[in-house]
């Protein structure tokens, strides 16, 4: 039975397989984009903070980094 299921809708399968790992391919991509770009802007802080003198909160009012965001960075660097 599982053979003949398989045959008959074989095209569909196929189908749902190929969305499945797109979707996850997309998910994979954006995530590691969003990694990216935080750690990107991390480093920029610490440049700032070291070749700059900047505090931590000077380096991220220079960046644009929202103040709601500002603790969040300042626990990662």
């Amino acid at each position: 039975m599982d053979a003949l299921f398989r045959e008959i809708f074989k095209d569909e399968l196929e189908e749902a397989y190929l969305q499945g790992y797109i979707q996850g391919y997309i998910k994979g991509y954006i995530k590691g984009y969003a990694k990216g770009a935080k750690n990107n802007l991390i480093a920029n802080i610490r440049a700032l903070m070291k070749n700059l003198h900047f505090t931590a909160a000077q380096a991220m009012d220079a960046l644009g980094v929202p103040a709601d965001k500002q603790k969040e960075y300042a626990d990662l660097i």
